[in-house]
């Protein structure tokens, strides 16, 4: 299905055969089993990173895993195409894989619903290569801009105040942000997060020695910060710091 859209199209999961049956002609079966080979080699790395030789371009498409990001399929197998056929250089590849990125974290930041993904994405390739005024990266940008990419000043607006822990889906996004604020700070020892979880500071249930910390205000405070950005870190000391009050966690976190 997402090999059929790839060219713009919008095909049903109920209508894969016969779109597919229109399109294909006795004369030029084997054509059309050759693209669709090689397409198949893409698509395997787009679900199995690993199988992406080069490094860079294997991390980007595990993180994007990780978003679920298979409305965005349609369009990166024909990035994929290019990248193998030497038009998109590793690097190109990899600013395409990084700015989807961006798009889906600052969506999901921004609580900008998600349901319009399968209508964006297919037909974004064929609409930036016929325009094709300012490179295929500044190109993409200016796309997307104009299909729900949530501006610099929106986006730190709700990332202070955005609910950002929860359960599966959110869990994974709020975990890679986290992620990428760790890599930001560019340390030559780079940790593995494999084994780290979130953590909140301000506990998700309160002791009376928190409650009092907080003040009067205590469980308007907890509900409205609780799950927010600033309330979270990245640890292996979950089970340790558990409830303890905001001294003892301060003086470990310290030494993290």
């Amino acid at each position: 299905r997402h090999y059929l859209m790839k060219d713009g199209s919008n095909v049903k999961e109920n209508e894969v055969y016969y779109s597919l049956k229109d399109r294909v002609g006795q004369a030029d079966a084997i054509e059309h089993l050759t693209d669709l080979s090689r397409f198949a080699k893409y698509y395997k790395s787009l679900l199995s990173p690993e199988n992406e030789p080069n490094y860079k371009v294997r991390s980007c498409l595990k993180s994007l895993n990780r978003l679920e990001a298979t409305t965005t399929y349609p369009f990166l197998l024909n990035c994929y195409n290019d990248f193998k056929k030497g038009i998109l250089t590793a690097s190109g590849f990899t600013d395409v894989l990084k700015i989807i990125e961006n798009f889906l974290i600052r969506r999901f930041v921004c609580n900008v619903p998600t349901n319009q993904l399968n209508k964006i994405f297919p037909p974004l390739y064929s609409t930036i290569t016929k325009k094709g005024s300012l490179g295929f990266i500044d190109d993409l940008k200016l796309a997307l801009q104009s299909r729900g990419y949530p501006k610099d000043h929106e986006f730190k607006a709700r990332i202070q105040d955005a609910s950002l822990y929860g359960s599966g889906d959110r869990a994974r996004k709020t975990k890679l942000i986290l992620e990428r604020i760790e890599e930001s700070y560019n340390h030559k020892e780079q940790v593995s997060f494999e084994d780290l979880s979130i953590e909140h500071i301000m506990p998700q249930t309160l002791t009376e020695n928190w409650q009092s910390y907080l003040g009067e205000d205590w469980e308007i405070t907890h509900e409205l910060l609780l799950h927010t950005l600033g309330n979270l870190t990245l640890t292996a000391y979950n089970a340790e710091l558990s409830n303890d009050d905001f001294s003892k966690k301060k003086e470990r976190l310290a030494n993290s």
